[in-house]
Protein backbone atom coordinates (compact mmCIF):
# COMPACT_ATOMS: atom_id res chain seq x y z
CA UNK A 1 0.00 0.00 0.00
CA UNK A 2 1.12 3.38 -1.09
CA UNK A 3 1.08 6.43 1.30
CA UNK A 4 -0.56 9.18 -0.09
CA UNK A 5 1.03 12.60 1.07
CA UNK A 6 -1.12 14.99 2.43
CA UNK A 7 -0.39 18.66 1.48
CA UNK A 8 -1.09 21.46 3.64
CA UNK A 9 -3.54 23.93 2.57
CA UNK A 10 -2.84 27.76 3.06
CA UNK A 11 -5.78 29.29 4.60
CA UNK A 12 -5.47 32.31 2.43
CA UNK A 13 -6.64 29.70 -0.29
CA UNK A 14 -9.37 28.54 1.64
CA UNK A 15 -11.12 32.07 1.50
CA UNK A 16 -13.35 32.49 -1.42
CA UNK A 17 -13.72 35.83 -3.03
CA UNK A 18 -17.49 36.00 -3.89
CA UNK A 19 -17.49 39.33 -6.05
CA UNK A 20 -21.07 40.61 -5.12
CA UNK A 21 -23.59 41.21 -8.05
CA UNK A 22 -23.29 44.14 -9.77
CA UNK A 23 -26.14 46.92 -8.82
CA UNK A 24 -29.31 46.92 -11.41
CA UNK A 25 -28.79 50.70 -11.81
CA UNK A 26 -25.86 50.41 -13.43
CA UNK A 27 -27.38 47.70 -16.36
CA UNK A 28 -29.12 48.69 -18.91
CA UNK A 29 -32.19 47.56 -19.21
CA UNK A 30 -34.70 47.40 -22.34
CA UNK A 31 -38.16 49.11 -21.96
CA UNK A 32 -40.26 46.91 -24.42
CA UNK A 33 -38.14 43.93 -22.83
CA UNK A 34 -39.84 45.05 -19.84
CA UNK A 35 -43.17 45.19 -21.59
CA UNK A 36 -43.12 41.54 -23.06
CA UNK A 37 -42.50 40.12 -19.00
CA UNK A 38 -44.86 41.96 -18.00
CA UNK A 39 -47.33 41.11 -20.31
CA UNK A 40 -46.47 37.05 -19.56
CA UNK A 41 -47.01 37.90 -15.92
CA UNK A 42 -50.26 39.32 -16.92
CA UNK A 43 -51.09 35.87 -19.04
CA UNK A 44 -49.91 34.16 -16.18
CA UNK A 45 -52.48 35.58 -13.70
CA UNK A 46 -55.02 35.00 -16.44
CA UNK A 47 -55.92 38.42 -17.57
CA UNK A 48 -58.37 39.25 -20.55
CA UNK A 49 -56.22 39.85 -24.01
CA UNK A 50 -58.14 42.78 -24.59
CA UNK A 51 -56.83 44.15 -20.80
CA UNK A 52 -53.45 43.11 -21.91
CA UNK A 53 -53.39 44.97 -25.03
CA UNK A 54 -54.78 48.04 -23.29
CA UNK A 55 -51.70 48.36 -21.28
CA UNK A 56 -49.46 47.32 -23.74
CA UNK A 57 -51.16 50.61 -25.81
CA UNK A 58 -50.66 52.83 -22.84
CA UNK A 59 -46.88 51.86 -22.11
CA UNK A 60 -46.06 51.97 -25.84
CA UNK A 61 -47.72 55.54 -25.73
CA UNK A 62 -45.37 56.33 -22.42
CA UNK A 63 -41.90 55.08 -24.35
CA UNK A 64 -43.19 57.73 -27.03
CA UNK A 65 -43.58 60.26 -24.48
CA UNK A 66 -40.46 59.44 -22.87
CA UNK A 67 -38.19 59.81 -26.13
CA UNK A 68 -40.38 62.75 -27.05
CA UNK A 69 -39.65 64.36 -24.16
CA UNK A 70 -36.00 63.19 -24.60
CA UNK A 71 -35.81 61.39 -21.22
CA UNK A 72 -34.46 58.09 -20.24
CA UNK A 73 -36.67 55.34 -21.56
CA UNK A 74 -34.78 52.42 -19.53
CA UNK A 75 -37.27 51.35 -16.69
CA UNK A 76 -34.38 51.54 -13.69
CA UNK A 77 -33.14 55.50 -15.32
CA UNK A 78 -37.14 56.43 -14.78
CA UNK A 79 -37.38 58.60 -11.92
CA UNK A 80 -40.62 60.01 -9.88
CA UNK A 81 -39.63 63.36 -11.59
CA UNK A 82 -39.23 62.47 -15.23
CA UNK A 83 -42.80 60.61 -15.14
CA UNK A 84 -44.71 63.82 -13.23
CA UNK A 85 -42.91 65.46 -16.65
CA UNK A 86 -44.82 63.14 -18.36
CA UNK A 87 -48.48 64.07 -17.17
CA UNK A 88 -47.63 67.58 -16.91
CA UNK A 89 -46.75 67.09 -20.99
CA UNK A 90 -50.08 65.38 -21.40
CA UNK A 91 -51.98 67.71 -19.56
CA UNK A 92 -50.28 71.12 -21.02
CA UNK A 93 -49.39 69.85 -24.69
CA UNK A 94 -51.70 67.16 -25.77
CA UNK A 95 -54.46 68.28 -23.96
CA UNK A 96 -55.73 64.70 -22.62
CA UNK A 97 -58.86 64.31 -20.28
CA UNK A 98 -58.05 63.61 -16.06
CA UNK A 99 -59.14 60.60 -16.87
CA UNK A 100 -57.23 59.28 -19.81
CA UNK A 101 -54.28 60.37 -17.87
CA UNK A 102 -55.40 58.48 -14.97
CA UNK A 103 -55.83 55.70 -16.99
CA UNK A 104 -51.89 56.35 -17.83
CA UNK A 105 -51.10 55.83 -14.71
CA UNK A 106 -52.70 53.29 -13.42
CA UNK A 107 -50.79 51.31 -16.07
CA UNK A 108 -47.71 52.82 -15.16
CA UNK A 109 -48.24 51.93 -11.75
CA UNK A 110 -49.20 48.39 -12.71
CA UNK A 111 -46.17 48.01 -14.92
CA UNK A 112 -43.63 48.94 -12.12
CA UNK A 113 -45.15 47.10 -9.43
CA UNK A 114 -45.21 43.71 -11.75
CA UNK A 115 -41.28 44.49 -13.22
CA UNK A 116 -40.12 45.64 -10.09
CA UNK A 117 -42.05 42.34 -7.78
CA UNK A 118 -40.39 40.28 -10.76
CA UNK A 119 -36.28 41.84 -9.98
CA UNK A 120 -35.93 43.49 -13.22
CA UNK A 121 -36.06 47.05 -11.95
CA UNK A 122 -35.26 48.22 -8.08
CA UNK A 123 -36.50 51.83 -8.29
CA UNK A 124 -40.60 52.44 -7.91
CA UNK A 125 -41.17 55.66 -9.24
CA UNK A 126 -44.79 55.71 -9.37
CA UNK A 127 -44.78 55.68 -5.54
CA UNK A 128 -45.94 59.41 -4.96
CA UNK A 129 -47.25 59.54 -8.14
CA UNK A 130 -51.51 60.99 -7.15
CA UNK A 131 -54.46 60.28 -9.32
CA UNK A 132 -55.66 63.72 -11.03
CA UNK A 133 -58.69 64.90 -9.86
CA UNK A 134 -61.73 64.34 -11.78
CA UNK A 135 -65.24 66.06 -11.95
CA UNK A 136 -67.94 63.85 -12.16
CA UNK A 137 -71.06 64.91 -14.46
Amino acid sequence: MSKKRRTKINPVQLETKIEPEPKKENIEVDFFKCVRKFSDELEIQNKSIHTIDWYKRNLKALYRFLTHLKLSTDPNKIAEQELKEVIAYLKRDKKESPTTINHRIKSMRHFFKIINQLNIVDNLPTRNIEKLKTTKY
